[in-house]
């Protein structure tokens, strides 16, 4: 596919990529007269990136998540539509709004006020529901994300939000830190290794590896999670998945909670796994 374009200006660049015309099949010209040199060489670089498979939101530094625009860079992993899909629906049981939870887990999301996220990447979860809960305390090993996070926390204005660095709960005391009645949210690595060799086909590349990988399985982190959580177990969990693997893990997580109901995303996959103790 051609698309012929005439750019006079950088902001028709980001235009162009906002609006993802620019793809690596296709073709753009422009007139070299319009653009000053530095222009030029800047949309060569972004046309270079994006053929290379680079994404494109690496690129803008910036993504909209549940209404709002989240800062993204490099070394953190990229929000994807399937996390706003069950972000918005937890966002709408909260404000008594229809969405796809149950009457009971609307009223267990009424009663809870604390949400303890694990895996917080650039923030963008616990900061789109921190309007929406009293509190919201991420856990993060990568600094880049945790100065990611704070960022958005910053632009946002948002002061119900703290992070902690820690692996997993490896430096947070779950039963002296968390209340009675608590909230999980993790959207944690759950892609199995053998997916490794199809990073270039999946167009993950470019995104850590950390963020992504989980194991043999895809269920290493999950299995941990579960296994501390005994500890002070959650009023709810939330819990995004391979579609591969969330049957296995629903079957995990009844050594803890009561209920598991696994709910399928837009595309008819099975993506999300609440559990209720």
């Amino acid at each position: 596919m051609k698309v012929f374009i005439y750019l006079k200006n950088m902001s028709q660049v980001q235009n162009l990529l906002i609006n993802n015309i620019l793809k690596t099949e296709d073709k753009i010209y422009f007139n070299k007269d319009l653009l000053s040199p530095q222009q030029q060489l800047l949309l060569q670089n972004y046309l270079d990136k994006i053929a290379s498979g680079y994404p494109v939101d690496y690129i803008l530094g910036e993504v909209d998540f549940c209404g709002q625009k989240f800062l993204v860079n490099e070394g953190v992993f990229l929000p994807r539509w399937e996390t706003e899909w069950w972000t918005a629906e937890i966002i709408k049981a909260k404000k008594l709004e229809i969405s796809i939870f149950n009457s009971e887990i609307i009223k267990t999301l009424s009663d809870t006020d604390f949400v303890l996220e694990i895996g917080v990447g650039s923030g963008i979860i616990g900061l789109s529901l921190a309007a929406y809960f009293d509190t919201i305390l991420g856990l993060d090993i990568n600094s880049l994300a945790i100065d990611l996070s704070k960022k958005n926390q910053e632009k946002l204005h948002i002061k119900n939000y703290q992070i902690v660095k820690s692996d997993l709960f490896q430096n947070f005391d779950i039963k002296t830190k968390l209340p009675q009645s608590w909230l999980l949210i993790a959207n944690l690595p759950y892609v199995p290794m053998i997916d490794y060799p199809e990073k270039i086909k999946n167009k993950i590349v470019f995104e850590p590896d950390n963020a992504i990988f989980s194991g043999q399985d895809g269920l290493q982190l999950f299995k941990q999670v579960i296994e501390e959580i005994k500890l002070n177990p959650p009023q709810i969990a939330f819990f995004e998945l391979d579609p591969r693997n969330i049957r296995t893990a629903s079957k995990l997580a009844k050594i803890v909670f009561k209920t598991q109901i696994i709910y399928t995303d837009p595309d008819k996959l099975e993506r999300l796994l609440v559990c209720k103790i």
